[in-house]
Formats: structure tokens, C-alpha cells, sequence
């Protein structure tokens, strides 16, 4: 890093050198000339400094104009992501056992392989989701949930019931932790990470493990261009 930054620092310096002598060199030139003492024309080989002191400069900012289309076509192809990462429905979407309503805001991820990023978004790879209004999933009143591990943010009271028969009150905006079945492992993180099939979200399978006061689940959503986090 400080190698680059020395370098770039090295070739503005430089430019700024050879622009400083071009206009020394044609100043005096001018100069000499309005005074009645025209310099003799240049010699082939001021005409080749003359040209390789004018090249540089050039070169320098073709070099600096393609640096910034660059970077603004990284910066549009990031905006794309963001655009398919955090989204708020237009419509209603499936997803799994349940209907996202309209409004929801999602949080999603895929592979970023190249020419993907324009392509038709679905609602594979899913990581959570803000409701505009309560749901009932699973028969459980909520207003938010995350995907794995599993977690569901509630919006009214609830009393779950354990596999051993016993029974938990749990109060509304607690956050509700859920295991997954046994014959239903956990998903590796490589498979976390190329994105769940939106067929892999069944609550109606988890199983309850513990239910507590915390901070809301934050999701992720894009106001005029910029990420905020929800609520």
C-alpha cells in the first residue's frame, strides 16, 4: 500500500516537473520573441524533449480519465448488488411454506459471478426479512425473522412448548432461537454462503429452543441509493 501511494506520488510529482518546464521553456520562447529577440527554431533534438515533455502529460491524464471510468464502473456494479441484495418487494413473493407480502424488506446474497448481476432475482438466498405489518408463520405472531440460524423476532406474546412437554411464555419483541430437525442438519457454510433455496425455509419444522429480550433484528435496506439498517 504505502509502495502505491509513494509511486503515485512519484508520477504527479513528475508531471507536475515536466508541465513546469514546458511552460518555463515556451514562457521564455514568448517572452524573447515580444522583447525583438526571437529564439532560433528548435533543433531536432528540442523538438523530441519538447515532444517527450508534452507526451508525459498526456499520458498521465488518459491514464487518470481511465482510473475514474473504472472506478465508476465498479461503483455501478456494486450499486447492482445492492440493488439485489437488499430489496423491498413490490409484490407479493413466495418463499418457502409462506407469501412475503408487499412491503417487506428482504436481505438476500448469491455468488457474485460475473455476468449474474442483471440477472431475474429470486428469493434463493434469503438471510432475513422485516414484515411492514405482523405475520403469523408457523402459527407464531412475528415481525421479523433471519434464515439460519434460525431466529424469529416477535411481534406479540407467544407460549411455545418444548419436545420434553414443557412450556415458555415468551413476551413480545423477544427474539425466539430455533434448532432444525435432526434429520435436517444445519447447511455447511459453503452452502450458506452460494445462497439457500427459498424451498429450504420451513418453520413449521424448527424446533424451539429459548426465547429472550435482545436487540431487534436488523435488515438491511437501500434509501435513495444509500443502505440503512432496519428498524
Amino acid at each position: 500500500m504505502l509502495l502505491g501511494y509513494g509511486a503515485g506520488a512519484a508520477g504527479l510529482l513528475a508531471l507536475l516537473l515536466a508541465l513546469l518546464i514546458l511552460l518555463a521553456w515556451w514562457g521564455w520562447r514568448y517572452a524573447a520573441a515580444r522583447c525583438g529577440r526571437p529564439r532560433p527554431p528548435l533543433s531536432w533534438g528540442g523538438y523530441l524533449l519538447a515532444s517527450a515533455l508534452a507526451i508525459y502529460p498526456v499520458a498521465f491524464a488518459l491514464m487518470l480519465i481511465d482510473i475514474a471510468l473504472q472506478d465508476l464502473k465498479s461503483q455501478r456494479a456494486e450499486e447492482r448488488w445492492s440493488r439485489r441484495s437488499y430489496l423491498t418487494l413490490e409484490a407479493a413473493k413466495s418463499f418457502g411454506e409462506i407469501t412475503l407480502p408487499k412491503g417487506s424488506w428482504v436481505n438476500r446474497q448469491e455468488p457474485r459471478q460475473p455476468g449474474t448481476e442483471d440477472s431475474p432475482i429470486t428469493m434463493n438466498g434469503v438471510t432475513a426479512v422485516r414484515f411492514p405489518q405482523p405475520q403469523s408463520v408457523a402459527g407464531v405472531p412475528i415481525i421479523a425473522f433471519e434464515v439460519l440460524p434460525p431466529v424469529m423476532e416477535l411481534a406479540g406474546a407467544h407460549t411455545f412448548t418444548r419436545p420434553t412437554g414443557q412450556t415458555v411464555h415468551c413476551e413480545a419483541g423477544w427474539l425466539v432461537s430455533f434448532s432444525l430437525p435432526p434429520d435436517k442438519p444445519t447447511p455447511q457454510w459453503e452452502e450458506w454462503q452460494a445462497g439457500l433455496p427459498a424451498a429450504a425455509f420451513r418453520p413449521s419444522d424448527w424446533i424451539f429452543r429459548e426465547c429472550f429480550s435482545g436487540s431487534p433484528i436488523a435488515v438491511l435496506t437501500l434509501h435513495n441509493g444509500e443502505v440503512r439498517v432496519l428498524p
